[in-house]
């Protein structure tokens, strides 16, 4: 086997070849075409920033895909990226290309993108690499709230579906954000929740909006799925007005869980927040799974030390691209 590799990024002529890489490397597993292409590369902001370790051969040994992401934190918007997929050919292993690959990623999202950090969820697997090679910081390890429903839940109904973002959650976003010093991975107007819940091809998405005189002032998004044959709901994202009773969104997953025949609701919850103490109150508890939290700011100017806090970050399951 030679040991020399070379550095290239995406072309359209490396995706089955990458679809291919990926089942090897994770057991058979298959990515399909389409979910590769909504999450990696026909995204809002729309960067190619996937990298590559080819052989001499031409053969693709080793591969990082980040999705470039509108993030705010301080009244700013800027440039994060949300780190992906991770994966070496069995036969390279023993080199140590994924932090060598990782390194001209990141330079590459800084200095051409202006990208401020990466961040993401390391699962146990990678989390030691992540930290220890990479030099990511962590900030904790997130709990799944979860609740089982045993009895049913009825009344009238405070919340709407809808099945298109338009310009109110535009404006719920504008007003959400001038009362927070958190900081939020994902910017959550219309253009993100219509690509990252409607646009993406292998789940089916729900959202559901709290109106008031033609105004949204809360909405949440669900996905339902079977676990051992017993319904669950995912509460994927949510976001609300700062002056909006988050009672009446509990109460609206409780008789959406009802509706359902849905036995059990999990969902992640912002630390340490009135929401949270609420959660906590209505019932839910934090379980497995267990997900890590991480983080590495590129700009040397913006240490961003601060975010190793866990109560400075904005957290639900759509920041992730496992739910």
């Amino acid at each position: 086997m030679a040991e020399n590799y070379h550095y290239h990024h995406y072309a359209p002529s490396d995706l089955d070849e990458i679809l291919a890489l990926f089942s090897l490397s994770f057991n058979g597993l298959e990515l399909s075409p389409e979910y590769y292409k909504w999450r990696v590369l026909d995204t809002p902001v729309n960067k190619n920033l996937v990298d590559l370790f080819k052989n001499d051969n031409g053969k693709i040994i080793s591969h990082y895909a980040v999705c470039p992401v509108k993030s705010f934190y301080n009244g700013e918007t800027s440039l994060s990226e949300l780190s992906l997929i991770t994966m070496t050919h069995p036969e390279y292993k023993s080199l140590g290309l994924f932090p060598k690959l990782a390194a001209k990623l990141y330079e590459r999202s800084f200095n051409e993108e202006n990208i401020q950090l990466v961040y993401g969820f390391p699962n146990t697997n990678s989390h030691y690499s992540f930290v220890k090679k990479l030099a990511w910081n962590d900030v904790y390890m997130i709990p799944t709230m979860k609740k089982a429903f045993t009895t049913t839940v009825q009344g009238d109904k405070s919340y709407t579906e809808i099945f298109n973002a338009d310009q109110r959650f535009d404006k719920l976003w504008e007003q959400h954000t001038q009362k927070t010093d958190r900081f939020y991975a994902n910017v959550r107007n219309s253009t993100f929740i219509n690509w990252r819940f409607f646009n993406r091809p292998d789940k089916k998405y729900r959202l559901f909006a709290f109106e008031n005189n033609n105004t949204v002032q809360g909405y949440f998004v669900i996905k339902e799925y079977v676990n051992a044959s017993t319904k669950e709901i995912d509460v994927v994202d949510f976001l609300f007005t700062h002056d909006f009773d988050t009672t009446a969104f509990f109460n609206s997953i409780a008789q959406l869980a009802t509706e359902l025949d849905a036995k059990t609701v999990n969902m992640w919850i912002p630390y340490s927040t009135p929401l949270y103490n609420l959660a906590e109150k209505s019932g839910y508890l934090p379980k497995e799974h267990i997900t890590y939290l991480g983080y590495k700011p590129f700009n040397p100017g913006k240490k961003l030390d601060e975010l190793r806090i866990p109560t400075n970050w904005y957290l639900t399951m759509c920041d992730s691209d496992v739910y």
